[in-house]
């Protein structure tokens, strides 16, 4: 049931840490996966992982892309939309535009992500879109744990995340009929060699009293792709070592 190969999926925010580790893991399970960002190239690639340079707040240049894919691979099976923009200013310090900057990478640009692939998985009857969300589109972030650390984790950030929870639910209702699964998984901090200060005020507030590893977003994102989930969708699932549940 946990078997997943020999699919064609997109993965948005394909060089950054998540990304790569997405694509790694399921281009050893027999996927081929194709990568979306903006940087001018990767050094992880190979046969099953093709970097493609593309702006996603770009419909027009998104659009084009998926078509070039789906001539090549006659079929997308699945997108993870995990591209994001965090602008670590505060409230007093937050620009508006800035905020719209945000929003239009982390939800805009999702959406439109969305509107693209799902031309071909709406043929096939068959697509799933897994939304990289965050705990901080659930619950508010502490400011207290931030302090100085300049990792503050920013209003636009907790508003793009919160809209694309609920994106995900909306969509996984309208698109039920194409058998179409839209689920978000939403983690907490992935441990990065944060500073001391951020370490000692976080650590406290997670029951599991640790970060998370990336790697630990493995399980969630293979289950959701997997015929294992194949009753689930409109589901966040919230990685987070038990912080939301306090």
């Amino acid at each position: 049931m946990f078997q997943y190969k020999n699919k064609i999926g997109i993965i948005t925010g394909g060089a950054g840490r998540l990304g790569k580790t997405f694509a790694q893991a399921l281009a050893k399970k027999g996927n081929k996966i194709y990568l979306f960002d903006i940087v001018e190239s990767c050094d992880f690639l190979n046969e099953n992982i093709i970097y493609i340079k593309v702006n996603i707040a770009d419909e027009i240049e998104v659009f084009k892309k998926l078509d070039e894919i789906f001539k090549i691979e006659g079929k997308i099976d699945f997108l993870i939309n995990n591209a994001a923009l965090q602008i670590t200013n505060n409230f007093e310090q937050m620009s508006i535009d800035d905020f719209r900057r945000s929003i239009d990478i982390n939800l805009n640009a999702s959406y439109i992500c969305i509107k693209a692939v799902t031309k071909y998985m709406m043929k096939s009857q068959s697509g799933n879109i897994i939304n990289i969300g965050s705990m901080y589109g659930v619950v508010s972030a502490d400011p207290n744990i931030y302090g100085n650390s300049g990792l503050n984790s920013p209003d636009a950030y907790a508003a793009s995340k919160g809209g694309l929870i609920h994106l995900t639910k909306y969509l996984a209702v309208n698109l039920a009929k194409y058998n179409i699964r839209v689920n978000a998984i939403s983690p907490a901090g992935v441990f990065n060699n944060q500073p001391d200060e951020f370490m000692d005020k976080y650590i406290p507030k997670v029951p599991m009293g640790r970060m998370m590893k990336k790697e630990e977003l493995l399980g969630p994102l293979v289950f959701l792709l997997s015929s294992a989930s194949s009753y689930i969708t409109g589901q966040n699932i919230i990685v987070d070592g038990g912080f939301t549940s306090i």
